[in-house]
């Protein structure tokens, strides 16, 4: 999730400082370890998609490489999972391909306005909503994976990143993550989206451990 404390929010901010395109930009604003070889042996992180479209306006490409990559393979897969999970049929009318083709065509000062975004959909809501749900602060999909982690997850962790599973699977850099763990575990940092992926990544192993063959 994109969720977060100011000093993570600031911190995350600092990052992007150095970045050398809109392409980096967005590179660094959807990966959680900064260098992938500190922490996969022999890692790196590349960002490539052919995104189809030339942009001169940096607010547009960016909203554009969100629309195809952070809802595409985030958002959309959380709403599907969380629903089928309960049986539910989901539908996104916003997604519409004549509503995404309109709103494409509205200048961006329009879609912005007075410090307002979204402005054309809240304007027109506001005709028929109550304007404490129109400006209701949006609530995401973060979840509090630093809590559990430190918590009823704590276990679980210790156990799937033992230094003896890691040395064997000769995937990870033990000694990063160990460092990341105990980081985190003493509240020194917070590293839950980090230590996340490699319990996913762990999780996944576990499932078929003929994978690690495969790799």
């Amino acid at each position: 999730g994109r969720e977060g404390s100011v000093a993570q929010k600031l911190t995350r901010f600092i990052g992007y400082m150095d970045a050398s395109s809109i392409d980096d930009l967005y590179t660094k604003s959807i990966r959680h370890w900064e260098n992938a070889a500190t922490v996969v042996k022999g890692g790196h992180f590349k960002y490539q998609r052919d995104h189809g479209a030339d942009f001169t306006n940096f607010h547009e490409k960016m909203l554009y490489m969100d629309s195809i990559d952070y809802l595409e393979g985030d958002i959309l897969q959380k709403v599907d999972r969380a629903s089928m999970r309960h049986s539910l049929e989901v539908r996104v009318p916003m997604l519409d391909l004549n509503v995404v083709a309109a709103a494409w065509k509205i200048p961006l000062k329009v879609k912005v306005r007075r410090g307002i975004s979204k402005w054309p959909l809240k304007h027109i809501l506001g005709k028929y909503l109550p304007a404490e749900l129109v400006d209701k602060k949006k609530k995401g999909f973060g979840v509090p994976v630093d809590f559990w982690l430190r918590n009823q997850l704590r276990e679980w962790m210790q156990d799937h990143l033992k230094k003896e599973t890691l040395k064997e699977q000769r995937v990870f850099a033990y000694e990063a993550i160990h460092k990341v763990m105990v980081s985190h575990l003493e509240g020194r940092e917070n590293n839950g989206q980090k230590l996340w992926d490699i319990l996913m990544f762990q999780e996944w192993l576990a499932a078929d451990p003929k994978r690690i063959q495969r790799l």
